[in-house]
């Protein structure tokens, strides 16, 4: 387990936990600035969690809004330049887009074109099994809150279809389910 990692699931502190992201997001804005912000934004998404009690939601409201900042600066990076996001950074730029309110930037029309693209339109064979699962049950949630409830169940059903697969994926590592 990496660092982070370990930082995020012991009892530390949010400050230790955001000074640590904000280090490696340092480190790796020049070699790899979608990386860089995706990093960032999905360290911001994990510490809402924390602030979910009704009289720390100034908190989660703080990270929520600068998770959504930085998903936006990776997206628009990756459309500016030849970088692109990967399949594990499109998840979750398209989960905080899909999650976060509109008046924060939150855009579920943005999130779905995101996920049909890596999931249909530019196929990735490396996408892992548990990444697809993840965007597919993402984009059954959208469907399901646009009113189309059959394709949602669809997309549900798929990404339940690929349990086999994300338990040898795991298997593979040395865990069992």
């Amino acid at each position: 387990m990496d660092k982070r990692s370990e930082i995020i699931q012991g009892s530390n502190s949010a400050r230790e936990i955001m000074r640590e992201a904000r280090r490696r997001f340092k480190e790796t804005l020049k070699l790899n600035p979608v990386a860089a912000y995706v990093a960032l934004a999905n360290t911001h998404c994990l510490l809402i969690r924390r602030y979910m009690s009704w009289w720390q939601w100034l908190s989660a409201l703080s990270h929520m809004a600068c998770a959504m900042g930085h998903a936006k600066n990776a997206s628009l990076i990756a459309a500016q330049t030849s970088i692109g996001l990967t399949a594990d950074e499109t998840d979750v730029v398209a989960r905080i887009f899909a999650k976060s309110p509109w008046w924060l930037g939150g855009d579920r029309a943005v999130a779905l074109s995101f996920l049909y693209m890596a999931l249909y339109l530019g196929k990735d064979p490396g996408m892992k099994p548990h990444t697809r699962a993840l965007m597919l049950m993402t984009l059954a949630e959208i469907e399901v809150d646009f009113g189309d409830e059959d394709n949602g169940w669809k997309h549900y059903q798929e990404a339940v279809g690929l349990c086999p697969e994300i338990e040898s994926e795991c298997h593979g590592f040395g865990i069992n389910l």
